[in-house]
């Protein structure tokens, strides 16, 4: 996988934008959900008021513990010296877990998190910067085997949804 700040080079040097939705593309493996974790790491180290929705399709794929020990790596290399793990754990709770099997729960999921940006009650949604879909692939496959028309369909739907909402609420979506 290419160093952080070589990713950001060939983004023009400004990370990822607001408003748009990304899509991460490569074969399994390939380090799709990693670059991912370390985006959304990186976007709560550096701003401690952000909050991030991760959208898990992986039964399971998102771990706490991996998230956690890639958040200690970048804070104890920008501070050059051991983090308490109370500091991790704290940037961790600013990531709101969803767990979808398919993409009707992922339409559902961005739905409600369209209604909570609209009419945020509590605090964090307001907060909201990031939304990772990890794995995107996973549920469309499944879909496209049964009916393609009406699965390009509801993918075109999906991303339709998804462009909106980052558009409406400045966020970064990154899909993978």
């Amino acid at each position: 996988m290419l160093p952080f700040n070589r990713v950001d080079e060939l983004l023009g040097g400004q990370g990822w934008s607001t408003g748009e939705v990304s899509e991460i593309c490569g074969i399994s493996g390939s380090g799709k959900t990693q670059l991912c974790l370390s985006t959304m790491s990186t976007m709560l180290i550096q701003d401690r008021s952000s909050y991030a929705i991760w959208i898990d399709t992986l039964d399971g794929g998102f771990s706490g513990q991996r998230t956690s020990d890639i958040i200690q790596t970048q804070l104890s290399q920008q501070e050059d010296f051991d983090v308490p793990k109370e500091q991790a754990l704290e940037i961790l709770s600013r990531i709101h877990l969803c767990a979808c099997q398919d993409i009707f729960d992922i339409i559902n999921a961005i739905e409600s998190i369209r209604k909570g940006l609209e009419q945020p009650t509590v605090a964090s949604l307001s907060s909201i910067r990031l939304i990772v879909i990890d794995s995107m692939s996973e549920v469309l496959t499944k879909l496209m085997q049964n009916d393609n028309n009406t699965g390009y369909a509801t993918m075109m739907h999906l991303s339709r949804e998804l462009r909106r909402i980052a558009i409406d609420f400045n966020l970064t979506v990154l899909v993978g």
